[in-house]
């Protein structure tokens, strides 16, 4: 595997920005402990008409990083770099800015150091797409012999060992665009480099590959296809051979839904998430068992912990924010019968009727829902009082106004209409008191008894709103020996935000959620030692990927544009272990690729600025933990960035778009840049910017 990611944000992101802090609530044993799936409301209350609450369609998947191995590649002080426009590989030496040139095959594209490097010597293995080949070149004081293996056609990836012995060449499916569904891309090339020359076999594994990975020992390496994993025995001494294949689910026509699989770094198990289920399947690699570990929703992510013993999956929240019904309508007052009449020899005066009725106290309305139009209530002598509405419609919804007193005698309450969604209504107004019954004839001058007069009508009862709190997130921790044994034993916590990406630190006790399915400026940290929420962080923008620091104590978040920003993205520095306050940092043009080290961090720009209308070439380069940072403009568009892991040298880098070659070079410390420019042409021109 190269040594270099260039990350490029993809997707289309919808439009409205969550906001909920995050809270959680720890369970054990089978991780569910009562705790309710996504979704529900609160109890509702009053009586008469109900009124319709709006639902949303659930937010689109997570958005991937992908990975480009086109970029240059660091190992120690040494940068290889493969141009496929002038068929050269470059070896730039960071500690003199030597650069040293050989020719390679056609179209070298992908490069991938060999092992490890010291101070005079460096290996590097570059992908010919041309011809079908592989160059293996060995430096030695910077001069540099290269060798060539066949590899088979239509290759687009490499994956090295670690002890840089065994390259495994072969064709992702993921970066082929709509191939014919009779095109598996099941051949792989395995290059043996502890020979000289370098011994070339190839193999075929399962449809459609998209992952590789080494196992403990390099005994062993496992192909992820659509059916399932393909394991290659790497013997020692006798040629590799494709051993096995091992399902990952029972139903073949399922294979397409595989989303996620991972195996861990000692190849004993995989993990898979499948697209759209709540099923996360944990699968033995020695024998083959399978057990499927049931999730309180549709699993989003799914990552493992640095030593691949617990793995942990994201349930994202469907319902970001979603009002509850409107309160119900309240029943009204009923109007008293007419008042005795006066008992008179020559026409007494009959009585007046009894009050109408109050109508119904207004209830309070839902969190959100949908309010309703006001209601007509009933008439003055047997009418009903006006109906409750639900809350006020829009994000500052006004309280709805409650019924009119009707006007006729037998009037009936009115119903509650559908009106729009509110975010929050206010609580709405009772309806109007019916008016006071007539008064009545005089009596006849006969002597008479009249009627009982009536008590003032009962007032109608206030309807209560039903609220729908936002519905959790949830984050569970798999062990993986102990789900094997018993798939309902893992923790689980609930997050009161919308997560559905999870990104693990290489050191440290520490991971971090969010989504970039929806524009949410939240990063929730989480501590997976206590398995506890550490706290929220709010970076005013949406996010679109967050990398954390090797060392786990800080974290680069990529944002997009920001609601009433006038600049189109810019990055988030957060400190993961204090908790201090993120500084932003807006970019007059998106960010495209980021390095991450331990005490600084690279994030370049690529675009034009909308305001000005200009072009942008820019990298900032960022102290941690200071949060410092310093803008350095680029002579042209830049492709990737990376850090030299020599300590000594404390250099940066960022590779531009040039047919000759183009390299910036940053002092870590300084910020001072130095640019070599037309070493494709082994005619070097420092240049200091």
């Amino acid at each position: 595997m190269v040594a270099h990611r260039r990350l490029t944000i993809l997707g289309v992101l919808g439009a409205s920005l969550i906001g909920a802090c995050s809270t959680s609530n720890k369970v054990s044993d089978n991780g569910l402990g009562g705790l309710p799936y996504p979704g529900g409301s609160g109890a509702a209350g009053g009586t008469g008409g109900s009124n319709s609450t709006g639902q949303q369609p659930p937010p689109p998947p997570e958005t991937e990083n992908d990975d480009s191995y086109t970029a240059p590649v660091v190992s120690g002080r040494w940068i290889w770099s493969a141009n496929p426009l002038s068929g050269k590989v470059a070896l730039i030496d960071a500690a003199s800015f030597r650069v040293t040139t050989a020719d390679a095959g056609l179209a070298p594209t992908y490069v991938a150091a060999l092992g490890t490097s010291d101070d005079t010597t460096s290996s590097a293995i570059v992908l010919n797409i041309g011809n079908d080949t592989a160059s293996i070149i060995h430096a030695v004081n910077g001069e540099l012999d290269v060798q060539t293996a066949k590899v088979h056609p239509g290759a687009n990836r490499m994956t090295v060992s670690p002890s840089g012995r065994w390259a495994l060449v072969w064709s992702d499916a993921t970066l082929v665009n709509a191939p014919d569904p009779t095109e598996g891309l099941q051949d792989v090339t395995v290059l043996d480099l502890g020979v000289t020359p370098a011994a070339s076999y190839r193999l075929t594994v399962g449809y459609r590959p998209s992952r590789v990975s080494f196992g403990a020992g390099e005994a062993h390496a496992y192909f992820v296809t659509e059916p399932g994993i393909s394991v290659v025995d790497l013997p020692a001494t006798d040629p590799p051979s494709v051993s096995r294949d091992v399902a990952v689910t029972a139903n073949p026509q399922d294979a397409k839904s595989v989303r996620d699989v991972t195996v861990t770094p000692d190849g004993s198990a995989a993990v898979v998430r499948h697209e759209g289920s709540r099923i996360v399947d944990v699968i033995s690699l020695a024998d083959g068992k399978d057990v499927e570990v049931t999730l309180p929703g549709a699993v989003t992510d799914l990552d493992l912990a640095p030593d691949g013993k617990v793995a942990f999956a994201v349930v994202r929240s469907t319902t970001p924010s979603n009002g509850g019904a409107g309160g119900t309508n309240g029943a009204g007052g009923t109007n008293g019968a007419g008042g005795t009449s006066g008992t008179s020899g020559t026409g007494g005066t009959s009585g007046a009727s009894g009050a109408g009725g109050t109508s119904g106290a207004g209830g309070t309305s839902g969190a959100g829902g949908t309010s309703g139009a006001g209601g007509t209530s009933g008439a003055n002598a047997a009418g009903t009082a006006g109906g409750l509405n639900a809350g006020g419609e829009g994000d500052q919804a006004g309280a709805a106004e409650g019924g009119m007193s009707g006007a006729t005698e037998t009037g009936v309450a009115g119903q509650a209409e559908a009106g729009a969604s509110a975010e929050g209504g206010a609580p709405a107004e009772g309806g109007a008191p019916a008016e006071a019954g007539a008064t009545g004839n005089a009596g006849s001058p006969v002597q008479s008894t009249g009627a009982s007069g009536g008590g003032p009508g009962s007032a109608g009862g206030g309807g209560t709103g039903s609220g729908t709190v936002t519905a959790p997130s949830y984050v569970a921790a798999l062990d993986l020996a102990k789900v094997l044994k018993n798939p309902t034993t893992f923790e689980q916590i609930a997050i009161d935000d919308q997560v559905g990406s999870i990104v693990i630190a290489p050191q440290g006790d520490v991971a971090l959620l969010y989504t970039n399915a929806t524009p949410s400026d939240h990063v929730v940290i989480l501590d997976t030692k206590s398995f506890s929420v550490v706290r929220t962080v709010l970076v005013e923008a949406p996010v679109k990927v967050v990398l954390p620091s090797p060392d786990g104590l800080h974290a680069v978040a990529l944002l997009g544009q920001a609601t009433g920003s006038q600049k189109p993205g810019g990055f988030s520095l957060i400190p993961l272990t204090t908790s201090l306050a993120p500084k932003i940092v807006g970019t007059d043009a998106p960010p495209q690729a980021v390095a991450v080290g331990d005490s600084q961090a690279l994030v370049t720009v690529d675009g034009t600025d909308p305001v000005k209308n200009l072009a942008v070439h820019a990298v900032y380069l960022a102290q941690l933990p200071g949060f410092g940072t310093t803008r350095i403009t680029l002579a042209s568009p830049p492709i990737s960035a990376g850090i030299v892991t020599d300590p000594a040298a404390s250099l940066g880098f960022v590779a531009q778009s040039h047919p000759e070659g183009r390299i910036t070079f940053l002092d870590l410390v300084t910020g001072q840049p130095r640019t070599l420019t037309g070493f494709e042409l082994a005619a070097r021109v420092v240049q200091g910017d």
